[in-house]
């Protein structure tokens, strides 16, 4: 807990009370301009495996197939589709 707050999303009120910051709220679902799927999404296995491809993008300038075509099934969207909320 004292890593986030130490990064902003959360403070520490007093030792060992914690609050989320105006930062860290936006983590919330409920908040209305919310990023929480947007951190799920990041942290996909399906997403994290494209990274294993970047370096062969970069190299090719763009000419080879993207990261994600190389994943095996399910690709990114279909995932993202079955995920819950």
């Amino acid at each position: 807990m004292r890593a986030l707050a130490a990064l902003g999303p959360l403070s520490e009120r007093r030792a060992g009370v914690f609050a989320a910051t105006d930062t860290g709220a936006l983590l919330g679902e409920k908040h209305p301009d919310s990023v929480a799927v947007l951190v799920r999404m990041s942290g996909d296995p399906t997403m994290l495996r494209a990274w294993d491809h970047l370096g062969g993008s970069v190299r090719t300038a763009g000419f080879a197939p993207p990261a994600y075509a190389e994943l095996p099934p399910p690709l990114m969207f279909p995932t993202i589709e079955a995920a819950p909320g």
